[in-house]
């Protein structure tokens, strides 16, 4: 889930017990949209240095279409099996000055 994610904000529902594919349903408020992020929390020190640009809207993507089929709203919002973060990257070696 991790990414850079592009939600259009919509109309409060009537009935807060629908399903994810019935939001989808709803009229969208105006233009508004919400751009969001999602990191790695062991990534948070590098990803604290990214610019907040507005420019860069183009990098965000909507997430993918929902189904009114709540086995696959399940099945999407459910972790992977199988699925490992990869492990962080190594830091390089520090060179020890002699003298």
């Amino acid at each position: 889930l991790s990414g850079r994610w592009r939600l259009p904000l919509r109309a409060l529902p009537l009935d807060p017990s629908l399903s994810l594919g019935q939001l989808n349903g709803i009229p969208q408020v105006g233009q508004a949209e919400l751009f969001l992020r999602l990191v790695n929390a062991r990534d948070a020190g590098v990803q604290t240095l990214a610019e907040i640009n507005p420019a860069s809207a183009q990098e965000y993507q909507y997430p993918p279409p929902m189904s009114s089929s709540p086995s696959l709203e399940a099945s999407f919002l459910a972790p992977k099996a199988g699925f490992v973060d990869p492990p962080p990257p190594e830091d390089p070696p520090q060179q020890q000055s002699q003298g």
